[in-house]
């Protein structure tokens, strides 16, 4: 994108405090246009409070691998973006 946009000038150097501006430019440019279109830049990943849920039950190492790797094959589907009544319902039976 530089060469088209600057045709004829040279090509920053990799390590040139330019090249480092000019990507710190694009980084704050990409972050106001998507908190600008709504997207949401925090996560919050469910494994603190999947851990903390297991120790309160008493629940034993396995029942906290097993769900741990349940979530992680939810968050690999849109199962995470499912309303948390329909996540509550799956998760009850790991946990009896």
């Amino acid at each position: 994108a530089y060469k088209a946009q600057y045709k004829g000038t040279p090509v920053p150097e990799t390590e040139s405090r330019e090249l480092y501006e000019r990507k710190e430019k694009v980084l704050i440019s990409e972050r106001i246009l998507l908190q600008t279109l709504g997207f949401d830049l925090s996560i919050e990943h469910p494994y603190r409070p999947l851990l903390a849920y297991v120790k309160s039950i008493m629940g034993t190492r396995d029942l906290a691998q097993v769900a741990w790797n349940f979530i992680n094959d939810s968050l690999r589907t849109t199962v995470c973006l499912q309303a948390a009544e329909a996540l509550q319902k799956l998760c009850r039976p790991l946990s009896a």
